[in-house]
């Protein structure tokens, strides 16, 4: 039960669904001939979406009626559907945040792929020149440097380069390196994956492809791991 004081100072009582049903709760509007039979006034209760309300005070108001039980119903569906969407809002603002910063879904940040294609270019530059000490310069000069080939792991910087003196000991051994097909793409804030293929040009040549994990350290991108495998069969 609720109290409601009208405009007059009279106070009236909601009543229980079937005493107001007794005391005149009519489904649907007035009709048409009601109206004519009153010349077109509305002198009778107020309705409201079809529902006519009386109080005891024999006052007639637009009132919608509302049972405890149904504002607690009301109340607990808008908390429960809040703590159904809030933790999908929060994760979505999450992975909103991660793609402004690193690009979404392996997409690369801006200018990240022509940062690191560009490493490779002047990789690419420095072999052709016969430089491998410059051509080095591209990898992550620490012990934790990985370079994998031919079913072997060669460990840290200064072993990697010895690697790559032994093998091509002069210019003519080196040849003319291109890369192409590159495709980067971004693993998190602080890697990246390119995947590729390389050509030298030389007396016998050769080609293959090659997988390189990029880490930015100390705000620089360098290599620390390099995959190269040789294609061995025919084109």
């Amino acid at each position: 039960m609720g109290n409601l004081r009208d405009e007059s100072g009279d106070i009236g009582s909601f009543l229980p669904l079937p005493d107001a049903i007794d005391e005149g709760y009519n489904i649907g509007r007035r009709n048409r001939s009601a109206e004519e039979t009153t010349g077109g006034r509305n002198d009778g209760p107020w309705t409201f979406d079809g529902l006519r309300v009386c109080m005891k005070s024999d006052k007639s108001q637009l009132f919608p009626v509302f049972s405890k039980p149904m504002l607690a119903w009301v109340c607990g569906f808008l908390v429960f559907s809040w703590l159904i969407g809030a933790p999908g809002s929060m994760v979505r603002s999450e992975s909103t945040q991660i793609a402004e910063s690193t690009g979404d879904a392996g997409q690369l940040a801006d200018g990240l792929g022509d940062r690191l294609h560009g490493i490779l270019a002047v990789q690419q530059m420095a072999w052709n020149r016969g430089d491998i000490r410059q051509f080095m310069d591209g990898y992550w000069n620490d012990e934790g440097l990985t370079f994998s080939s031919g079913g072997k792991t060669t460990r840290g910087w200064q072993a990697t380069l010895d690697r790559y003196k032994n093998r091509y000991p002069d210019r003519s051994a080196m040849g003319q390196l291109t890369f192409e097909g590159l495709e980067t793409s971004q693993i998190d804030q602080q890697a990246a994956l390119t995947l590729g293929n390389w050509k030298l040009e030389k007396d016998k040549p050769a080609r293959g492809n090659f997988s390189l994990v990029w880490k930015r350290i100390d705000g620089e991108w360098k290599i620390v791991h390099d995959h190269s495998s040789l294609l061995t069969e025919p084109n």
